[in-house]
């Protein structure tokens, strides 16, 4: 679960966790290969940080943890898992978002820790799916949140859930169910129904002057199987470099071309701090520039800009544009 994380971990912590703290971020990105960057409470941008992780791990008491966290909670489906682990590493507690990934990082970290993780949720408890699993991992937005209270619910009571649109290991397809999980548009009369909207995603593209075009698209593809992530979710390529065109168009994908200016006037606070390198030739970024300039509306990353080879780097985001 962890080392699907791909924006990164935010490892918050008090004086007397800071040695917990770092052991934890240091074994993330040793043994997970994603970001996590550990940072005292008192010098923390809480509500930064929020928006631009996929998780949130405090070493701290957990009654500061409840408070910190509920002065910046909006939505279930929108905010980050939170999990809280006790200075000494001892407990590890899923807070918020535990069928968002919480309660699956609290177990992980508990292995690692040789701690105890409280858990108390029902579909873990009893080793069910939930409907946001299934949203977190097709990277998909619950269009109607309301109906997955009812949709869990059966699905903890062993009742037949269908999915429609798409293919979910121990779900059976099609809309022959009383209970649905759909990324379709079509109506089911009678029926209840939880609707996912799939993310449009946005590729990214950084690299140097010898734009090497075979290398990137083979960096594309491993990426993508990596992640699990089909080309067709794919809406569009992009890059201050024109050469890039030539991946997007045999990958069969709208391509984008940015400028140097037009990158270095876009502005997001969740950005990876830009490279000694990148401040040498006078740009602010390039790969995670371009793919949240690509998803316009609400963007927000997916996946960090990463290396691909020596001589290119690729981000993923999405937003609300197809």
């Amino acid at each position: 679960m962890i080392e699907n994380l791909w924006r990164g971990v935010a490892i918050v912590y008090t004086s007397t966790g800071e040695g917990t703290a770092k052991k934890i971020g240091e074994w993330i990105r040793r043994e997970k290969e994603i970001p996590a960057v550990e940072m005292p409470y008192s010098q923390s941008h809480l509500s930064s940080i929020w928006n631009c992780y996929d998780s949130i791990l405090f070493v701290m008491a957990l009654e500061g943890v409840v408070r910190t966290s509920c002065k910046l909670a909006k939505s279930k489906d929108t905010d980050p898992p939170v999990v809280a682990v006790d200075d000494l590493g001892r407990y590890v507690i899923p807070v918020l978002g535990g069928h968002w990934g919480a309660n699956e990082i609290t177990q992980e970290i508990s292995s690692f820790l040789n701690a105890i993780p409280v858990i108390t949720t029902a579909s873990e408890l009893f080793n069910k799916i939930s409907v946001e699993t299934i949203a977190r991992k097709l990277i998909a937005k619950v269009e109607n949140p309301e109906a997955i209270v009812k949709i869990n619910s059966a699905i903890l009571k062993g009742q037949e859930v269908c999915v429609d649109g798409f293919k979910f290991d121990g779900l059976n397809e099609g809309d022959s169910c009383h209970f649905i999980i759909t990324t379709t548009e079509k109506d089911y009369p009678g029926k209840v129904v939880v609707r996912l909207s799939p993310s449009p995603l946005h590729i990214g593209i950084g690299s140097k002057k010898e734009v090497d075009v075979d290398l990137i698209e083979r960096g594309v593809r491993e990426v993508l199987s990596k992640l699990s992530i089909p080309l067709d979710r794919v809406s569009s390529i992009s890059s201050i470099r024109e050469e890039v065109s030539e991946v997007a168009r045999r990958l069969n994908k709208r391509f984008m071309l940015y400028s140097k200016d037009e990158v270095n006037s876009f502005s997001n606070p969740c950005l990876t701090p830009q490279s000694e390198k990148l401040k040498e030739v006078g740009i602010k970024g390039v790969a995670e520039i371009c793919a949240l300039m690509s998803a316009r509306e609400n963007p927000r990353l997916v996946l960090r800009k990463l290396k691909i080879g020596n001589s290119a780097t690729l981000a993923i985001a999405t937003g609300g544009n197809t």
